[in-house]
């Protein structure tokens, strides 16, 4: 079972997500010399962080010499992240209600003589 991506160390969240972007990218595993030029470690080093995160049930290879892509679960992960991530704060989220509020308003009273017109128009008629 995948855990929460609150769960992996930082290191791990970084490498996991930069598989998970280039698989979706490419649609190819991709192996640790690959990532090595993005991130600033060894090719041994990530290739120990990818074992762990298929241990963790997130990453997978389809063959032994393959590079690592994201399970199910994983991809479920990154998607929950992302829109986790995403979500404003309270605060935030209050402060988008009331700007669309107002832009709404001043849209509404812009076409208010507009409308006034396309009345008076169709009464004359």
């Amino acid at each position: 079972m995948a855990q929460p991506i609150g769960e992996l160390t930082d290191r791990m969240r970084d490498i996991f997500g930069l598989v998970v972007e280039a698989y979706l990218e490419r649609g190819l595993p991709i192996g640790s010399k690959a990532l090595a030029g993005s991130i600033s470690l060894s090719p041994a080093s990530i290739r120990g962080v990818m074992q762990e995160l298929e241990e963790r049930g997130l990453l997978t290879h389809p063959h032994t010499s393959a590079g690592r892509i994201p399970t199910e679960s994983g991809l479920r992960l990154f998607v929950d992240g992302i829109m986790q991530a995403a979500a404003p704060d309270p605060r935030e989220r209050r402060e988008i209600e009331r700007r669309s509020f107002a832009i709404s308003r001043s849209r509404t009273r812009s076409l208010q003589p507009r409308q006034r017109y396309r009345v008076s128009a169709r009464q004359r008629a």
